[in-house]
């Protein structure tokens, strides 16, 4: 691969992740609005405090 092709790949990896991140969170909020934030439910989700405990 040439240096201009690991960049392009590089651009394309960090675009999907701030897709997944967005699409993430708004899942979560989901969960959230549905069930409440100390739900089971919530942090199966994907909780982020649960795992500071």
């Amino acid at each position: 691969m040439t240096l201009s092709a690991i960049d392009a790949a590089r651009s394309k990896v960090e675009e999907v992740e701030r897709s997944l991140r967005s699409l993430s969170e708004r899942m979560l909020l989901g969960v959230a609005v549905k069930y409440g934030k100390s739900s089971y439910e919530y942090t199966m989700a994907g909780d982020i405090t649960a795992l500071l405990v």
